[in-house]
């Protein structure tokens, strides 16, 4: 059981909003929500955000390894390499 201090720690630290849902916008989460098997519309508000947040952080390559996509197409070409192919690999 809860004791009232615990009570209390767990209302300040929960934080709430309230938004107006339009009638294409009910739709769009009834859309989501059948999409990944949700049960509450809240959850499916929040995944979107997740994922919305995900993408941007993707886009601004402030996450994963995505800064570094393209980076061997600016090295410069080695004119004299020690390996003419891949089979010269493994001989």
């Amino acid at each position: 059981m809860l004791r009232l201090g615990q009570f209390l720690c767990i209302i300040m630290l929960m934080k709430r909003l309230n938004i107006n849902i339009t009638d294409d916008l009910e739709q769009d989460i009834k859309t989501v929500m059948s999409h990944y098997g949700i049960s509450k519309k809240t959850e499916a508000v929040r995944r979107v955000f997740r994922e919305m947040v995900g993408r941007l952080e993707r886009e601004s390559g402030s996450s994963g390894f995505s800064h570094l996509l393209g980076a061997a197409l600016k090295a410069s070409p080695n004119h004299t390499p020690r390996f003419k192919g891949e089979d010269d690999l493994w001989s």
